[in-house]
């Protein structure tokens, strides 16, 4: 029996801090924002990310970055979007940080 996907789904992202050169990981279950305001849950300091920059959701069991009309935009794999599907080992850019994705869906027992 194969377990189904529902709409929910975690994702790890990997980045490296471009002021530190820290490598950063940090796993969540979506939707989650992205911005540098403190309310969001991966918060990225930098004059190039808006307050609240992109949005990581689940739309129709496939996980997706939506850009929240942003000043500068959001990119994934070198290519600026609006929405765009994830799969693990996309690269989300986004100002001078890039995070790349792994994908852990959850499944219905």
């Amino acid at each position: 029996m194969t377990p189904e996907t529902n709409d929910a789904a975690s994702l790890r992202l990997l980045w490296e801090d471009p002021s530190t050169g820290e490598p950063v990981e940090q796993m969540h279950v979506l939707p989650i924002t992205i911005g540098r305001g403190n309310s969001n849950a991966i918060v990225l300091n930098s004059n190039r990310i808006s307050r609240e920059h992109a949005r990581l959701e689940v739309e129709n069991g496939q996980p997706i970055v939506r850009d929240l009309a942003s000043t500068n935009g959001t990119s994934v794999n070198g290519q600026r979007v609006t929405l765009s599907p994830l799969n693990d080992g996309d690269l989300i850019q986004i100002g001078p940080f890039s995070l790349t994705v792994d994908v852990f869906p959850f499944y219905d027992l």
